[in-house]
C-alpha cells in the first residue's frame, strides 16, 4: 500500500508542475514603453511585424546607406547622433518623427484628447486614403510651409516638410503605432503607407538604455528561470503536505508510571522508617556537619571530631554542649530522637558557620589551646 501511495504522489506532482509550466511559464516580453521587441500593450512589437508581413526588413539603430525608412520612436539622442540622422535625410531618406519633444518635430500647438481624429486637411501622398485615427491623445503641430494631414489649415497630427534631397514627416505621438491600437480604425494603414516597402529596409532609433530606470536588475532574470522558481517552490510545498499527512485519530499511549514528586519523597520517607534507619541518617546528618565546619573554620583534617568541637567552641558563640550533642551525641532509637538531632544540627549551623573576628585572625592551620 505503501509502495502504490509513494506512486501516485509523484505521478501528481509531474501533474501540477507540468499544468503550472503550461499555463503560467510561457514567456512574456514587456519592455519599455514603444520598445520594438515588447509584446506589452505598449509596446510596438507588433509595429515591426506588419511592417515585414508587407515584405520589408526591420532593423534597431541607426540607419545606413541600404535604409529607405528611419522611424525615431523615442529621440534620446545626442547632438553628434543627430547631425549624422539629418545628413542621411539630406542624402535621400525618409524620417518619421514619432516623438514630438524630439529637436527634429516642429513646434507644438495643442493637445486633442478625442478617440477619434479625421483625416481634414491632407497635402501628405502617403497618407491619401487614410481616412480616421483613433488613439487617447493626439497632439498637433503647427503648419507654417509645411504639408499638413489630418488637421485645418493652423494645426495638423502629421506634418512633411522637405529636407535636402529627404523628407522629414512628424507624427503627433506614437500611441497610434503601439500594440494596444495599431488594429484601430486606420492605424496600421498610416502604419504601412510610411513605414513599409517591398524589399525595403525600416530601421527604428530607440534606445532603452538612453531611457534610464526603465528596467531594474530582476529584468534580467528570463522568465522561464523565474516560473522554475516557482515550480521548485509548489513541489516542495506538496512534498511537505504529503508527508505531514495523517491517516486517521491521533493515538493516545497511556503513560507507564503516573507519580507526582511529592509522592515519590514520602514514599522514600516511609521506607526509611520501615527499616529502621535512623541510626544510619543521624551519621550522615552528622559527617556532613563536620565536613562544612572544617572547610569553614579551615581545620587540620587529622583533628578528630572532639578537637573539631573544641575549636569551633573557641572560635564561635556557640552553646558547647549544643555542638557537642550535635556531634558526639548518642544515636537515635526512634524518629522522635532523629528529629532532635536535626534540630541541633541546625542551630549549630546557624552559629558556627559564622565565624568569630577571632577567627579570622588565627592561621588556617592554627588551632585555639594547643
Amino acid at each position: 500500500m505503501r509502495g502504490r501511495s509513494g506512486w501516485l504522489f509523484w505521478l501528481g506532482l509531474a501533474v501540477v508542475l507540468v499544468a503550472i509550466g503550461w499555463f503560467g511559464g510561457r514567456q512574456r516580453v514587456d519592455g519599455p514603453p514603444l520598445d520594438p521587441s515588447s509584446t506589452g500593450p505598449l509596446g510596438t512589437r507588433a509595429l515591426t511585424e506588419l511592417v515585414e508581413e508587407y515584405g520589408g526588413s526591420v532593423r534597431r539603430g541607426s540607419p545606413t546607406a541600404d535604409t529607405e525608412v528611419a522611424l525615431v520612436l523615442v529621440d534620446r539622442l545626442g547632438d553628434g547622433e543627430r547631425s549624422e540622422l539629418q545628413q542621411w535625410v539630406r542624402s535621400g531618406g525618409r524620417l518619421v518623427v514619432a516623438d514630438p519633444s524630439s529637436p527634429l518635430s516642429p513646434g507644438l500647438s495643442d493637445l486633442v484628447s478625442n478617440r477619434a481624429l479625421d483625416q481634414g486637411r491632407c497635402e501628405i501622398p502617403e497618407l491619401a486614403n487614410v481616412q480616421l485615427l483613433e488613439a487617447e491623445t493626439f497632439v498637433r503641430y503647427s503648419i507654417g510651409s509645411r504639408s499638413p494631414c489630418f488637421g485645418n489649415d493652423q494645426v495638423a497630427y502629421a506634418v512633411s516638410e522637405q529636407f535636402g534631397e529627404g523628407q522629414i514627416i512628424s507624427l503627433g505621438g506614437a500611441i497610434a503605432l503601439t500594440n494596444q491600437e495599431l488594429d484601430k480604425a486606420d492605424n496600421a494603414v498610416l502604419a504601412v503607407n510610411l513605414l513599409a516597402s517591398e524589399g525595403g529596409e525600416l530601421a527604428i532609433v530607440f534606445d532603452p538604455a538612453q531611457l534610464g530606470g526603465e528596467r531594474s536588475l530582476g529584468d534580467l532574470i528570463p522568465t522561464s528561470v523565474r516560473w522554475l522558481g516557482w515550480q521548485l517552490v509548489v513541489a516542495f510545498g506538496i512534498y511537505l503536505i504529503w508527508r505531514a499527512r495523517r491517516f486517521g485519530g491521533v493515538v493516545l499511549e497511556p503513560q507507564l508510571v503516573e507519580m507526582p514528586g511529592s509522592l515519590l519523597v514520602r514514599a522514600s520517607g516511609e521506607l526509611g522508617r520501615r527499616s529502621k534507619g535512623h541510626p544510619g541518617a543521624a551519621v550522615r546528618l552528622r559527617r556532613d556537619l563536620e565536613r562544612r565546619l572544617r572547610s569553614e573554620h579551615r581545620l587540620p583534617p587529622d583533628l578528630d571530631r572532639a578537637g573539631v568541637v573544641s575549636a569551633v567552641g573557641q572560635r564561635t558563640s556557640v552553646n558547647p554542649e549544643l555542638l557537642a550533642r550535635a556531634l558526639l551525641g548518642p544515636p537515635p532509637a526512634d524518629g522522635g530522637d532523629l528529629a532532635q538531632v536535626v534540630a541541633d544540627i541546625d542551630s549549630v549551623a546557624a552559629a558556627a558557620l559564622r565565624p568569630t573576628p577571632a577567627m579570622s585572625r588565627s592561621t588556617p592551620h592554627e588551632v585555639p589551646g594547643d
